[in-house]
């Protein structure tokens, strides 16, 4: 049995740290695993096309290419992203004090509100 090869898209194959990618597997198998970063990609159907996952890249992810697997059954293919050198325009911000740290009654509702929270969503 001749195996299939795996149509995969990748756009744009050139980022930024905090940008995000699609990554598309065409065609009608089941299934697609990936990874990228430490982390798995999560592939959702499209229509008849095949899956698609839109990818975020971690603003803290280094400057260099990227070797992306994708697997489906017994086939795999490899594309590269290449994740580009980017400065960031910071500005320096200086706040009153009464804007950074909360009196101790808005303390206490926020620590109110949260511990109420817990409660109602308790595996958060």
């Amino acid at each position: 049995m001749k195996a299939q090869a795996i149509d995969v898209e990748l756009v744009p194959e050139e980022v930024i740290p905090g940008d995000v990618f699609l990554l598309m597997v065409k065609g009608e198998r089941p299934s697609a695993k990936a990874e990228f970063s430490d982390r798995e990609i999560e592939f959702y159907p499209v229509s008849d096309s095949g899956f698609m996952s839109l990818v975020p890249v971690d603003i803290n992810t280094p400057p260099k290419k990227y070797g992306i697997t994708i697997k489906q059954g017994s086939d795999e293919k490899t594309v590269s992203l290449h994740v580009k050198t980017h400065k960031f325009k910071t500005i320096k911000l200086t706040l009153p004090k009464g804007k950074v740290t909360l009196s101790p009654e808005n303390q206490k509702r926020a620590t109110d509100e949260a511990l109420l929270l817990k409660k109602m969503w308790p595996h958060n």
